[in-house]
């Protein structure tokens, strides 16, 4: 499980699975770190009203038992795998979302850095 969730680097955490790649740029998330892109795969970012980014769902896949949502965050699209097919949001809908942080990893020049605050 550790390569799944702590691939040393890009292409690895490519190689594994879907994973959004996230520039800094975009969205900041560890202010303390120095890197330049954040990665956190599909199933840990959760669509929830307590969430503090905000998006809108721009395309939906459905993938059999799960659901696949392509949410605008500004200019980057996230991908969030979501749940049944009876709780699916619409394309359009406006939506809250929460990334789930102890399971991000965050790159510079394609390798990752080790946040202090995030167990390994």
């Amino acid at each position: 499980m550790i390569l799944n969730h702590r691939p040393n680097d890009i292409f690895c955490a490519r190689l594994l699975g879907a994973v959004n790649l996230i520039p800094k740029e975009t969205l900041n998330l560890n202010e303390d770190l120095d890197y330049e892109i954040s990665a956190i795969r599909p199933e840990d970012v959760k669509i929830d009203d307590t969430g503090s980014i905000e998006g809108k769902i721009t395309s939906i896949q459905f993938l059999g038992s799960e659901i696949m949502y392509y949410v605008d965050i500004g200019n980057f699209s996230v991908k969030v795998k979501g749940g049944k097919y009876e709780d699916a949001y619409k394309e359009g809908d406006s939506v809250k979302l929460v990334f789930d942080l102890n399971n991000m990893n965050f790159y510079k020049s394609g390798k990752r850095v080790l946040p202090v605050s995030v167990p390994e």
